[in-house]
């Protein structure tokens, strides 16, 4: 019985509905997110300066440390000459990367050109919405 009047607690109008209330004001909830990015982003300098001065003195595992938080995570970092699919086959063909990185690069390539043509058609979209408005169309 105590679990039933649990159940039934909650406020409803006299027709049985919950009632429900405006919920949080629009912009309160990412108030404690968006200051402790800017408190951890103030201390960027400080940060730095720390980690240079423990490279510098050979603090251990400090090393390790920068690099598996600077690489790529579960990936490697090579160094190509060029983008063109000329050489992202030459560097397959030549075991430099392996297919499945080629693909990896493929579509990240891929959604750089869609963000590309995205602008691109922004900005005509822009300059015709001009046109309509200023009555040259």
């Amino acid at each position: 019985m105590a679990g039933e009047d649990a159940k039934f607690s909650a406020v409803r109008d006299a027709s049985g509905k919950f009632i429900t209330t405006q919920g949080r004001v629009p912009g309160t909830r990412n108030k404690a997110t968006k200051a402790s990015v800017a408190a951890i982003s103030s201390l960027q300098d400080l940060a730095f300066a720390q980690l240079r001065a423990l490279l510098e003195a050979g603090h251990p595992g400090i090393v390790e440390f920068t690099v598996k938080s600077l690489l790529p995570a579960g990936g490697r970092a090579v160094q190509l000459e060029s983008l063109d699919s000329d050489s992202l086959l030459d560097a397959v063909s030549s075991g430099i990367i392996s297919p499945t990185e080629l693909r990896q690069i493929a579509a990240g390539i891929e959604k750089i050109r869609n963000v590309e043509s995205l602008a691109i058609v922004q900005e005509r979209l822009a300059q015709i919405e001009k046109l309509l408005k200023d009555g040259s169309l």
